[in-house]
């Protein structure tokens, strides 16, 4: 599809996507999410400017695989209906390792993943579902060792997801020590740091159902919020991720300028 002289849309529906090397030590230590004969929807769009997009319903053995080596500059990744849940996360930071060329990097997460970022990336966009302060603050580590200019947009709601789908709301103050600490870093230049009230009785997936509340750093744009394309708002009818959005009480939306070149 990326050596075709036009734009791909491709649709694959109750597709088993199978690996050869499959190896169930890479699966995470709940197993229960895996069915060896489940079959998985996906959509991939490409373009003319080596841009790949998958939309993914489930995560499988053979997924990550698909991504190994390909000549890609821009890469996006999401689930089919939101949020992307990755349980192969060995897996797919193979995949992410192998693709040398990937400049630009945009992911719809249920949650966050530590994942290795490619080392020639230059912009990085992640909508999670929900983000703790530490994994912000190691999240940001791992941007601010870069030794090139790296623009990152972060947008998550505040709390953690734990068992039986339930979620523990985390004040937005407690994420406001990690913005102090990257004022500090004279190559870290924090763009936005904005902080969403959720109002009562909305749903969580429209607009409307957010306000902000206090903007500790802000550019003074609303307009490119990640959280207003409807493409990145999960819309997973899913009953028991319903009930924990419902929960959630507050989001973030954090914009960063990593200057490398002063990091060397």
């Amino acid at each position: 599809m990326l050596t075709l002289d036009h734009g791909v849309d491709c649709e694959l529906l109750n597709c088993d996507i199978a690996s050869d090397d499959f190896d169930e030590t890479l699966l995470s230590s709940d197993m229960s999410w895996y069915e060896e004969d489940e079959k998985s929807d996906m959509s991939i769009t490409t373009d003319l400017n080596n841009t790949c997009m998958f939309d993914i319903n489930d995560d499988s053995p053979g997924l990550w695989e698909t991504l190994d080596g390909l000549n890609v500059n821009n890469l996006r990744l999401g689930g089919g209906y939101g949020a992307l849940t990755v349980h192969l996360v060995s897996s797919k930071s193979r995949s992410l390792e192998s693709l040398p060329k990937l400049e630009t990097l945009s992911m719809n997460l249920s949650f966050y993943i530590d994942l290795p970022l490619p080392p020639y990336l230059k912009h990085l966009t992640v909508l999670y579902n929900t983000l703790s302060p530490s994994e912000l603050r190691h999240l940001v580590n791992q941007l601010c060792a870069f030794t090139h200019s790296v623009e990152c947009k972060l947008e998550f709601l505040c709390g953690n997801k734990i068992e039986n789908n339930t979620i523990t709301n985390i004040p937005p103050e407690n994420y406001i020590t990690v913005e102090q600490e990257l004022q500090t870093l004279e190559h870290v230049e924090v763009k936005r740091f904005r902080i969403y009230d959720r109002t009562p009785q909305t749903d969580i997936n429209y607009r409307a159902a957010w306000s902000v509340r206090d903007s500790i750093v802000d550019d003074g744009d609303h307009g490119d919020d990640i959280g207003k394309d409807e493409g990145w708002i999960s819309h997973s009818s899913h009953s028991d991720i319903r009930k924990w959005h419902s929960e959630c009480l507050n989001r973030i939306s954090l914009q960063l300028r990593i200057n490398g070149e002063q990091n060397n």
